[in-house]
């Protein structure tokens, strides 16, 4: 399969707040088992705002070491400042880090601008690197222009882009025949991998939510995809509809109204075999009624996707 799959993980801790280093562990070994190509780590599903800088940088180090090469990591660098953010840059480097993660700048709106900042990163951290387009009030920073630009820069991989579908395309179509361009939307991918030639997906949790060791229906999906075998690929897809309408009431539509889903996410780890853990303040864990409804409604959700799937995957 050359469509890569990557994924934002959540950290575990104890209840305590410190860092659950067997959990993080054991968890790299699960995103190995469920096939998934790289972990991006230290971003908004890990609690970011919660954790020093000291404490990203240990748990890339406990991330690395139990990889060992198996998948591929990366990590956001962005800080406030550049100068902070090369320094973090080249401290994930010298971890022997795959890629770093670079968010656009809220701050800078104008081409050149834009263009200069990223040029001025990538060249000094001097790795493989993934931009994240994340979305402000004013939409999307990026745009073909400027993208196009950017990618005269040999240091430029990836991206993964929240922008809308219009935009994705334009600058998917001014990329280098090497810089992948993702919407890490997994529901949005059949259309973004068969009609845009999207060739990776740099998800969010959906695959190994989605995913067990012995039931890899993302992974199966694109595989059939390119076979050229759309028909069955299709019928993949269609049966994770109960899944995602899980994902989306559980996670996703609570974090666009600004509520921070974590505690939920780490329980859905946990009914699929990983190691959630607790949350960090000011986050809280979810309320006895809360984790019933969800094991229930998830549980249900995965039976009728393993049994729409028997015997395809």
């Amino acid at each position: 399969m050359n469509t890569q799959i990557w994924i934002a993980i959540h950290t575990p801790f104890f209840e305590d707040g410190t860092i659950d280093e067997a959990g993080v562990r054991a968890n790299v070994d699960a995103f190995v088992e469920r096939g998934i190509d790289g972990i991006f780590c230290n971003g908004l599903m890990g609690e970011n705002w919660a954790v020093p800088l000291d404490e990203r940088i240990e748990i890339v180090k406990m991330i690395i070491d139990q990889a060992a090469g198996r998948i591929k990591v990366c990590a956001v660098a962005t800080l406030d400042t550049e100068e902070e953010t090369i320094a973090l840059g080249k401290t994930y480097k010298d971890l022997g880090m795959d890629y770093v993660c670079l968010s656009t700048p809220a701050e800078a709106q104008e081409k050149d601008e834009i263009v200069a900042y990223f040029n001025r990163l990538m060249d000094a951290i001097d790795m493989p690197t993934v931009i994240f387009n994340r979305i402000t009030l004013k939409g999307s920073i990026l745009n073909a222009e400027i993208f196009e630009e950017m990618n005269k820069n040999p240091h430029l991989k990836i991206l993964k882009t929240t922008a809308s579908d219009e935009v994705n395309n334009s600058m998917r179509k001014v990329a280098r025949p090497d810089v992948m361009v993702s919407d890490p939307t997994e529901e949005k991918f059949w259309v973004n991998a068969t009609e845009q030639g999207q060739r990776i997906l740099f998800a969010d949790p959906e695959p190994y939510l989605y995913q067990t060791p012995d039931f890899r229906p993302i992974a199966k999906y694109i595989e059939l995809i390119e076979e050229g075998d759309l028909e069955t690929a299709k019928k993949i897809f269609d049966a994770l509809e109960p899944l995602r309408v899980n994902y989306n009431k559980w996670l996703m539509i609570p974090f666009y109204k600004d509520i921070m889903t974590m505690a939920y996410l780490k329980k859905w780890a946990e009914l699929n075999g990983m190691v959630g853990g607790y949350v960090r303040k000011p986050l809280v864990p979810l309320t006895a009624e809360e984790d019933a409804q969800m094991t229930k409604e998830i549980k249900e959700a995965q039976a009728a996707v393993r049994e729409a799937l028997k015997g395809i995957v």
